[in-house]
């Protein structure tokens, strides 16, 4: 995933006014993500129980044509020496946002799950 910038274009953010954090914190609500890019009210369709790091290379890989902004948290597990997503978003430039959620906290792994969000389906 390095130098994932290089092949991203910027979309702009259309509507600022709308918050797309969740109360104050750094956790990213992707309905409200949605409305500020797209300024309309998504739908949203969940696929649970899958690989997410198996889909994110998918995703970087064989989609990277189609996507338009990158957004992701990680967090630092230094039993691991390493950073692991907790949620991973990819605009596409067919207005269709894939949310990758998962992710390993206090030894346990919780439910991962892939989001597609969109207004039209």
């Amino acid at each position: 995933m390095e130098n994932q910038n290089s092949t991203v274009n910027k979309l702009i953010i259309q509507n600022n006014s709308f918050n797309v954090y969740d109360n104050g914190s750094g956790y990213v609500n992707q309905l409200r993500m949605y409305h500020a890019y797209f300024n309309q009210i998504p739908n949203i369709k969940i696929i649970r129980d899958i690989d997410i790091t198996a889909m994110r290379t998918y995703i970087s890989s064989q989609m990277k044509e189609n996507i338009e902004q990158i957004h992701y948290s990680q967090t630092y597990r230094p039993e691991k020496k390493k950073n692991f997503y907790s949620d991973h978003f990819f605009i596409l430039k067919n207005k269709i946002v894939i949310n990758l959620s998962g992710g390993i906290f206090g030894g346990a792994v919780y439910v991962r799950w892939i989001q597609l969000i969109n207004a039209n389906s």
